[in-house]
Formats: C-alpha cells, sequence, structure tokens
C-alpha cells in the first residue's frame, strides 16, 4: 500500500517515543505524549498511522514464567505430600538448576539434566512409595504425561522426554506493540470490539547441539555435549518499504497517546518487559493524512 503525499490535503508528521531506565530499575516498555496545547488531531478517521522505526530492549523477558506448583509429591500410603516451585529463568541452564535446588532444599531426590539428544530427563530413586504430579505446563516442555509412577521410569528409575526440549523451552511467542488514546481498526475480536494494536513480532528460538564420545571408556562416562541456544536480544524494526499501516476511526480528537511492548507467552499470557540498565525503548510514529 501507498500514499500520495503530493495531493492537496495530504501529508505526514512524526512522534517519537523514547524510555531509558532510571535508578530505581523498574521502567518498563511504557511512553506517554501529552499534549496540553490542544488537540494533536482533531478528527481520528482523517489519518493512518504506521511505526517508523522501533526498539524494543527484551533481555529481561523470561523464557519462561515458572509454575506453582512445578511438581507435587504424593505419598502411596500415609505420608505429607509435598511440592517444589520455581519462579521465572532466563535460560535453559538456569530452569534446570533452579528445579534441581528447590527439590534439593525440599529433600525430593529428583535430579533434572539433559541428554545428549536435548531431550530433558530427571531420576527419582522413590518411585516405589511416591506418585509424581507435573504441572501440566512443564509436563508438555518435558514432553511426558503429567502424572508418573514407577512404571513410567526406566531400569535406571529415569524418566526421560519424548523429544528435545529447544523448541518448547522458551515460552515467548511475541512481542506486541499496543497503543492507548488513539481509535485502532487493526485487531478486530468481533462485530464490535477491536484491541488496540499497533503490530506484533515473533521471536523466533535458535539452538544446536553436539556431543562426542571416546569409544576407549564407558559411554555415560566419557560424553561432552556442546550446547548453543538462544539468547535474548532486542527487536528492531526500520520500515523500509514495510511500512504497516492502520486506519484510525471515529470523529473524536486525540490529545494524549500512550505506546508501551509487551511479552505475549504462549500460554496467552503477557509481562510488561522491564528496560535493561544503558538500554533503550523507542517507537517512532508516522501520521498520514488520507
Amino acid at each position: 500500500m501507498s500514499i500520495d503525499l503530493g495531493q492537496t490535503g495530504r501529508g505526514v508528521f512524526y512522534l517519537n517515543f523514547r524510555q531509558v531506565q532510571d535508578e530505581t530499575g523498574l521502567r518498563t516498555c511504557t511512553q506517554t505524549q501529552e499534549f496540553n496545547f490542544g488537540n494533536l488531531i482533531e478528527k481520528s478517521a482523517d489519518y493512518m498511522i504506521a511505526i517508523e522505526r522501533l526498539i524494543v530492549p527484551i533481555h529481561r523477558v523470561p523464557m519462561n514464567n515458572g509454575f506453582a506448583p512445578a511438581i507435587t509429591v504424593t505419598p502411596i500410603g500415609p505420608g505429607l505430600i509435598a511440592t517444589i516451585t520455581i519462579g521465572a529463568t532466563f535460560s535453559l541452564k538456569q530452569f534446570i538448576d533452579v528445579l534441581n535446588s528447590e527439590a534439593a532444599v525440599g529433600g525430593i531426590g529428583i535430579i533434572f539434566s539433559l541428554n545428549p539428544e536435548g531431550r530433558l530427563q530427571f531420576s527419582y530413586d522413590d518411585f516405589a512409595n511416591n506418585i509424581l504430579t507435573l504441572n501440566q505446563g512443564l509436563a508438555d516442555i518435558i514432553d511426558i504425561q503429567a502424572n508418573l509412577t514407577a512404571a513410567d521410569a526406566d531400569a535406571n528409575n529415569i524418566v526421560i522426554g519424548a523429544t528435545s526440549v529447544f523448541d518448547r523451552f522458551d515460552q515467548l511467542y511475541k512481542i506486541q506493540i499496543e497503543s492507548l488514546g488513539m481509535n485502532i481498526t487493526q485487531e478486530i475480536i468481533d462485530t464490535d470490539r477491536t484491541l488496540p494494536i499497533l503490530t506484533d513480532f515473533i521471536v523466533p528460538t535458535q539452538y544446536s547441539i553436539s556431543y562426542t564420545q571416546n569409544l576407549a571408556i564407558p559411554p555415560v562416562a566419557n560424553l561432552n555435549i556442546g550446547i548453543s541456544y538462544s539468547t535474548r536480544q532486542s527487536v528492531v524494526y526500520n520500515a523500509e518499504g514495510e511500512r504497516r499501516y492502520i486506519m484510525l476511526k471515529g470523529n473524536t480528537p486525540i490529545q494524549n497517546i500512550q505506546i508501551q511492548a509487551v511479552a505475549i507467552f504462549k500460554n496467552n499470557s503477557r509481562n510488561e518487559i522491564v528496560i535493561p540498565p544503558n538500554a533503550v525503548f523507542e517507537c517512532k510514529l508516522g501520521f498520514y493524512r488520507r
């Protein structure tokens, strides 16, 4: 789509939104511009908007928001129920370390690890006396059923996920750019409801895994595993022939505009995005009179 700005009455102006972190460390990717001198736009329907430039630092967006509880240990006979709860984690290594740490603190003999195929696995020596119930979200990441008994473990009391964990561990789905204060018809829910979404960006997951084995000694004692997993970086967008125009609607004026970026996860939950130190959230909006 293109707009001929040379026609009478056509034109464009730009607004820049910028936010950096302060000493509190709590600022998020949100910025508001208020025009107390009057209305920025008198009639919304006269304009279309497009993001011209965008920088969203997502280094503090977790790969997993955690589970409460993650694992419940239920005695087969008399006894107390125990649980393991984990919070947000930012890497697969941290995820495994936290699971093992919480299990150790609770006196629960569960040890998680990663096998050479990239599958999550864990050992548990007390299946004879307990049943394990995993949070469904955790079970989906490992790729096992949620309720586990001795019949689900191998001869060494190890439970192994069915497939590699790499394409499921990172639960972030997309970065969504939203706006308040403008009548946007971009995201239609039904006949009379819309969402104030400017656009969104899918965040890909990239990884690789390799291992070497010395056949001179038992394989289990001699696997050297190398893992390369994605790390968070900034989402950067420049509109170079790829503008996503959005039509405004209605006859109401526009005076205040708020822009915010949020993280949307695969379970449809959302996180505010905290700005890391020495990082900047920036959005440049173009307003095109049509």
